[in-house]
């Protein structure tokens, strides 16, 4: 037989695992219903971007954002002095 002392720690170890396996379930079902709760958000968006009035504004705001040198045609100088 187990000594009270070792039963105690084999029943600290399972309680553990259990814990572990709780809190996996749970984190499980967290992330499910995260994607489920994406999935509906994205079919909200596709429905949104495909009204015309939504279409209509994005092509009417032109922005343009670009960290790249403006680039320049370079032209040669001029001598006045011939």
């Amino acid at each position: 037989m187990v000594s009270d002392e070792e039963q105690r720690l084999v029943d600290v170890r399972l309680a553990v695992r259990e814990a572990k396996r709780a809190i996996k379930k749970k984190i499980k079902k967290d992330d499910e219903y995260a994607e489920n709760s994406n999935d509906d958000e994205e079919n909200e968006l596709e429905e949104e971007e495909s009204s015309p009035t939504l279409k209509k504004k994005l092509s009417s705001i032109t922005v343009v954002v670009s960290n790249r040198l403006q680039w320049t045609c370079k032209q040669k100088p001029i001598n006045y002095h011939v």
